[in-house]
């Protein structure tokens, strides 16, 4: 009986002990857990506009970006084979996705165009630098000339040239017959 008690003792104690270790071992992981949570986190802000992706079969694209009013925003992309792709999102006359088609005439004019006011040569950005100033849209265009290729950000004190260039642009684009895209 005596050997059954010290057993039995044993038995509990070791138990005991094994509810001890686990208690400390999980208040060790609560602890590990705290201290994982309660380290202050570092968030790293890139300062500069990230370029848009462009697609190798675009060939000219124009863009204007939100305003702190009611500017229009939309996003037009003339691709290679003639195919053009709208998408407008605020304040313009159609919103939502469109699709058209262009004439090589045009393509060849716009190409032509952009030859004539050097768009290749000009700055990337307007104005040069990095200071934009955000409550007044951003004029993102693209072009692509045979193998030469370059976009432009113009948010303001742009070459005359360029605005012009923009606005005609807008206006080929506003000619074409545009068909809600399926």
């Amino acid at each position: 009986m005596n050997k059954l008690l010290f057993i039995s003792s044993f038995c509990l104690t070791l138990l005991a002990c094994a509810a001890q270790s686990h208690n400390k071992t999980d208040q060790t992981n609560m602890n590990k857990t705290k201290e994982v949570q309660t380290q202050p986190t570092t968030t790293i802000v890139n300062t500069k506009i990230p370029e848009p992706k462009t697609d190798a079969n675009i060939m000219v694209s124009l863009q204007r970006t939100p305003c702190f009013g009611q500017c229009p925003v939309f996003k037009i992309q003339l691709f290679n084979d003639g195919q053009a792709l709208y998408e407008g999102k605020a304040h313009c006359k159609r919103v939502g996705i469109y699709k058209s088609v262009a004439s090589f005439e045009l393509m060849k004019t716009i190409q032509q165009k952009a030859i004539l006011i050097n768009y290749l040569s000009l700055n990337e950005r307007y104005p040069k630098g990095e200071s934009m100033i955000t409550d007044i849209p951003t004029t993102i265009s693209y072009v692509k000339v045979g193998t030469d290729s370059k976009m432009i950000y113009n948010n303001y004190d742009a070459p005359r040239e360029l605005v012009d260039f923009e606005h005609w642009l807008e206006l080929q684009f506003e000619a074409l017959n545009w068909e809600i895209k399926d």
